[in-house]
C-alpha cells in the first residue's frame, strides 16, 4: 500500500527534515516514518498500521504537500484497508508578550516590570486543551524555554516563553482550555526578575 503524507491543514511545500525508516524496517501503527518542519511546526508523519516498509519515496530536504507519496508499505496477509491516522504535529508558538507597564517603575532605566505572556495566533485551533505545564511561579526561564503544551486532535503545540525572566505567576492549570490571547503567565524581566 502507498502510504501519502495526510491533510496537514495550511502546510504546503513543507521541508522534509527527518526520514525515520528505510527499506525493510518493520513498522508498528502510529510509530513515524517522517518528520516534516515549517517555518512554525514540526509535524510527524506516522504509520497507519504495522508492516514492513518498501521502496522510500522522500528523502531529507524534499518538500511535500498533503496526498505526496512518502512510501511503499506491505501491511501483511489479512490486510483490511489502512486506517486513518493523522499526521501529530508539534507546533512551536512564539509566545506573545502584552505591551510592558509603562516607565517610571523605579528602576533606572525604566524597562523592568512585569510581562503578562499570552497565547499566540495559533491559527484554526480555538478551545485547545493545556497538556502540560512547565513552570511554577519563581521559576527562572530564558527566551524560547516552553511554559505550557497545548493538545488538539492534530497538533501538540509548545508555548515558549518570548524574553528570559522569572515566573511571577502561572494564569492556566492542565485541563484548562485556551486560544490565542489567553494570558499564560506573568513574567517579571530585567532588573524585576532579581525580586
Amino acid at each position: 500500500m502507498d502510504i501519502t503524507v495526510p491533510d496537514i491543514g495550511h502546510f504546503i511545500d513543507v521541508l522534509v527534515i527527518e526520514v525515520h525508516v528505510t527499506a525493510g524496517d518493520v513498522v508498528a501503527a502510529e510509530e513515524p516514518l517522517i518528520t516534516l518542519e515549517s517555518e512554525k511546526a514540526t509535524l510527524d508523519v506516522p504509520a497507519p498500521v504495522a508492516g514492513t516498509v518498501g521502496q522510500v519515496a522522500t528523502r531529507v530536504g524534499d518538500r511535500v504537500s498533503a496526498g505526496d507519496l512518502i512510501l511503499s508499505l506491505d501491511a501483511g496477509p489479512g490486510f483490511a484497508g489502512p486506517a486513518a491516522v493523522p499526521a501529530k504535529e508539534r507546533v512551536t508558538e512564539d509566545a506573545a508578550a502584552a505591551p510592558a507597564e509603562p516607565p517610571g517603575d523605579g528602576s533606572p532605566g525604566g524597562t523592568d516590570g512585569v510581562v503578562q505572556v499570552t497565547v499566540p495566533d495559533i491559527g484554526h485551533f480555538i478551545d485547545v486543551p493545556v497538556i502540560e505545564v512547565h513552570v511554577a511561579a519563581g521559576d527562572v526561564v530564558s527566551g524560547k524555554d516552553p511554559l505550557i503544551t497545548l493538545e488538539s486532535d492534530k497538533a501538540t503545540l509548545d508555548i515558549p516563553a518570548p524574553v528570559a525572566g522569572t515566573i511571577a505567576a502561572v494564569r492556566v492549570a492542565v485541563g484548562d482550555n485556551v486560544s490565542a490571547g489567553h494570558v499564560i503567565a506573568d513574567l517579571r524581566t530585567g532588573n524585576a526578575a532579581l525580586l
